[in-house]
């Protein structure tokens, strides 16, 4: 019995695609002539249901409106001189406007008061939907609604538009409205505006929502003299302004922060010659703390102190603008290389109302550049992978004002000096016993760092160390060595909790004096022979000198290395590891019983090497005889593990 049912159920699922698919398809082609002339199409009229639906861009564009598609609301808004209509996908009422009154639009959409700026409420009997990319509709009603003539020739399945041709000619694009009404619905559809009892709550609007420059001019974006600044605007002067709009840090001339990535590699160099404050700032335009706003092609082409050009703003405000899945990839405009690419994408996101490129190479006017500028700080953005966020470049403004406005709170430090029991041990290593009513710092989970003094009180390389309670001979002669031939007295140990929003913080300390620790830089340097390390590791599975030289047993040796990645020398970092020979030998095998680095860590580039002798006890003191650091490298040379 189920079964039977199964089958009947299947069949009559088939019956109706058949039937469904006949009565779309079964028609043939549907012709459209518009006073005389067919029209074209990529995706054909389809017959549904008794009603003809057509693709809706291509007939109002050869009846001379301007069609605007809003990215996100799957809306259509209609725009004909001081005629507007806006229909929505997979609704089936649509909105007549006639003036151009934005305000009174929105005031008659919300209350649906038909008595409010000539607004008209209308039905598809069939609701618009989307076929192949393009917005399908009932074409009757919105021809009607628009004062076009429309009848049928079923005889010949043609539809048959007729108007005057002034009507075609005679065209006022009406941006404002058109790009006030998508932001509008944006706010709609996100409930941020409110109303009741058919009156509209004036406060769903945005302070910001004004149309005019002074709106950036408050938002910190521009200032007042801008406004009257020569009438173009250079390449250097809008990349300054896209970086106050994505929101990223103001750039302090004094303190430009980390440009060592400029640096890295020779992409860049042509540009050495622009102050680090401009480098910091098309750093992190070409990074992008969302989406990278110019490429390093962009700007190895620049003629910074030249007039930006239509087409250039277009291409900077569509990345800025676009959307991406993913938290590593560039969004697709990244990778547009023609003209046509650029506009298509800024008229996906509002900023153009056509594809219209005879501009392109010209210099975009301030006053133009900063309208442009304002549509896209309301543009939605698309950010994330699997749960991508939805935000508006305004929104981030306002917050990075607000946090700016704000005092800034530093943390204030309260040292206090401890008494602490501390033992210097015969080989050379340091431990220590915290009193009794300071152990809680173990228990409680603080941080300890350890820093070097100088005799005059200077702190030298304060380094986390985690709760530890000794210091190796190993740490030491890193410590002492690596920093001669500054001469180091103390020792300091550092006690603290680390709570990332509090105002105060206290840190209890000790120091711990080393100035029985000499050093003596004597001898003949070393000559480095082989570095072994596994593959793609920095680890080493075995050091060697040249022929005719050994390391010695129970001696220390100091490997230091810069690290040569950047152009500029005071980037390439120095560091250091070190090792105690077990035996003596022309080879040190690191096996699992000896660590080949007790601390710190080796770059693989420019490996020096000095050896350290260790004479002396904790009564007498302790000298450090060190060769010169050794002049030739270790050949680097990776294993096969």
């Amino acid at each position: 019995m189920k079964k039977n049912r199964c089958i009947s159920r299947l069949l009559v699922l088939i019956i109706l695609f058949i039937t469904s698919t006949f009565s779309v398809a079964a028609e043939g082609n549907i012709m459209v002539i518009l006073n005389g002339t067919e029209l074209s199409f990529d995706v054909l009229p389809i017959m549904q249901d008794g009603r003809v639906l057509v693709p809706i861009r291509a007939v109002f564009e050869s009846l001379g409106c301007d069609v605007c598609w809003m990215e996100g609301l799957n809306m259509i808004i209609i725009v004909k001189n001081e005629i507007k209509l806006l229909m929505r996908v997979g609704h089936g009422d649509f909105y007549k406007f006639t003036g151009f009154d934005i305000e009174l639009f929105k005031r008659a959409f919300l209350n649906k008061d038909k008595s409010l700026g000539n607004f008209e409420e209308y039905k598809f009997d069939i609701a618009p939907q989307i076929i192949d990319s393009r917005t399908l509709a009932p074409i009757q009603p919105l021809c009607e609604a628009m004062g076009i003539n429309v009848s049928w020739d079923n005889a010949n399945k043609t539809l048959i538009l007729t108007c005057n041709n002034n009507f075609i000619l005679n065209k006022k694009t009406d941006e404002a409205f058109t790009y006030e009404a998508f932001i509008f619905f944006q706010k709609l559809e996100d409930g941020d505006i409110q109303y009741e009892e058919n009156k509209l709550d004036i406060e769903y609007s945005l302070k910001y929502e004004d149309t005019t420059p002074d709106i950036l001019v408050e938002l910190n974006i521009i200032s007042k003299e801008d406004l009257n600044k020569d009438m173009y605007i250079t390449h250097l002067e809008a990349l300054e302004i896209f970086h106050k709009i994505c929101a990223y840090d103001v750039i302090d001339p004094d303190n430009v922060g980390d440009i060592r990535e400029w640096y890295w590699g020779h992409i860049l160099e042509p540009l050495d010659y622009l102050y680090d404050y401009y480098k910091k700032l098309l750093l992190d335009l070409s990074r992008g703390l969302k989406n990278p706003i110019v490429t390093y092609d962009d700007l190895l082409e620049m003629k910074f102190n030249e007039n930006l050009t239509y087409y250039e703003a277009l291409k900077y405000f569509t990345r800025m603008v676009g959307d991406t899945y993913s938290c590593i990839d560039a969004p697709a405009e990244l990778s547009f290389t023609e003209k046509l690419q650029t506009y298509e994408a800024a008229f996906k996101k509002g900023l153009v109302n056509n594809l219209n490129m005879d501009n392109a190479d010209l210099p975009i006017p301030r006053q133009e550049f900063y309208k442009l500028l304002h549509k896209a700080i309301f543009v939605l953005v698309h950010v994330g992978s699997i749960s991508p966020s939805v935000e508006r470049y305004i929104d981030l403004i306002i917050e990075k004002n607000e946090r700016a406005s704000k005092p800034k709170v530093e943390t204030v430090i309260h040292s206090k000096e401890i008494s602490v029991e501390v033992s210097f041990n015969d080989d050379m290593s340091i431990s220590w016993t915290l009193p009794d009513e300071y152990q809680y710092f173990v228990d409680k989970g603080f941080w300890m760092n350890i820093a070097t003094m100088t005799s005059d009180g200077v702190l030298r390389n304060r380094i986390t160390s985690g709760i530890s309670n000794h210091i190796s001979p190993d740490e030491l002669i890193q410590f002492i060595v690596g920093s001669y031939p500054e001469k180091l007295n103390y020792i300091r140990c550092i006690y603290y909790k680390y709570e990332p929003d509090a105002t105060t913080r206290n840190e209890w300390f000790f120091d711990i004096d080393i100035s029985n620790i000499a050093v003596f830089i004597e001898g003949e340097e070393l000559k480095p022979g082989i570095y072994t390390h596994p593959k793609g590791q920095w680890p080493a599975t075995s050091i060697s000198l040249a022929d005719g030289q050994v390391f010695k047993e129970g001696a220390y040796y100091l490997l230091t290395s810069r690290q040569n990645v950047y152009r500029k020398a005071e980037y390439n970092t120095v560091s250091h590891g070190i090792f105690k020979a077990t035996e003596t030998s022309n080879v040190f095998v690191n096996s699992g019983d000896s660590a080949i680095f007790l601390t710190g860590s080796i770059y693989l580039d420019e490996i020096r090497i000095q050896e350290v002798i260790v004479k002396g006890d904790a009564t007498t003191g302790f000298t450090l005889h060190v060769t010169p650091i050794s002049k030739e490298i270790f050949t680097v040379k990776e294993g096969t593990q």
